[in-house]
């Protein structure tokens, strides 16, 4: 019932707990997030100070978005990958095990709208990689867990775009600053506000 996508460079172990793993690949469970409990371990040699995977439910709400659960370690207040930890940061330490439950508010959540829209249980979960923090500079992100930061040579698809054709605009200036601040809300926004 659960495919794990993580790339295997990923320095992170993911399992079940064993006492959930029955009822979690039960897909007669219809009470399956509540017996959601991952085991992250972390198997590198950097402690890591934030991770957020997503675990995609294949089932879609009345307008068509998929459902998605955010699993995550960490917080996201001090920043991008790029963020240096703060002493008040607490790691997860090489070595150690976090087990992520599925908060009550979000289970609630799952199981109103369900009823409320009639809609089917999830038969097929899938975590996907999001991002990865060690909290000095450095990480993983996307998917394919992509190395952070990038090589100087690498350019970003933010950076290395043309110019945006002006918008009824005898200046162009405007426009184009406009669009550019959209395109980056829109692609810095992209996947990870879906709940």
């Amino acid at each position: 019932m659960i495919e794990n996508t993580v790339p295997k460079h990923i320095p992170i172990k993911l399992k079940m707990k064993k006492e959930k793993e029955k009822a979690i690949h039960d897909l007669n469970n219809e009470k399956w997030p509540h017996d959601f409990e991952l085991e992250i371990t972390n198997t590198g040699t950097k402690p890591i100070y934030f991770l957020k995977m997503l675990l995609l439910t294949g089932v879609r709400g009345l307008e068509g978005v998929e459902r998605v659960f955010s699993v995550q370690y960490g917080t996201m207040k001090l920043g991008p990958v790029d963020f240096q930890a703060r002493p008040e940061e607490v790691p997860l330490q090489p070595g150690e095990t976090y087990v992520y439950r599925l908060p009550d508010i979000l289970v609630e959540s799952w199981e109103r709208a369900r009823q409320r829209e009639n809609r089917p249980d999830a038969k097929r979960l899938v975590l996907v990689l999001q991002l990865l923090s060690f909290g000095d500079g450095t990480g993983f992100a996307g998917r394919n867990g992509v190395a952070l930061p990038h090589a100087p040579d690498v350019k970003s698809s933010l950076n290395g775009c043309e110019p945006e054709p002006s918008l009824n605009d005898s200046t162009g200036h405007e426009s184009q600053r406009h669009l550019r601040g959209i395109g980056v809300a829109h692609s810095t926004r992209t996947g990870t506000e879906i709940h």
